[in-house]
């Protein structure tokens, strides 16, 4: 039963959907970690790098 669910959320990629979500949701855990030290430990380090993407985005 379980392998069946497992194949059909296989896409045409042969990616497990579910592990493409499992590793999403662990990057973004560990985005969000980072985010809130730098946010806690050095909020002007974090305000220069936000700055510095959104004017790199800008130059684009």
């Amino acid at each position: 039963m379980f392998k069946k669910v497992l194949g059909f959320l296989k896409d045409e990629k042969g990616v497990h959907l579910l592990e493409l979500l499992i590793g999403i949701g662990i990057v973004g855990m560990l985005g969000v970690i980072v985010y809130v030290g730098l946010k806690n430990f050095a909020p002007d380090f974090l305000d220069n790098f936000l700055n510095g993407i959104k004017n790199a985005i800008r130059i684009f």
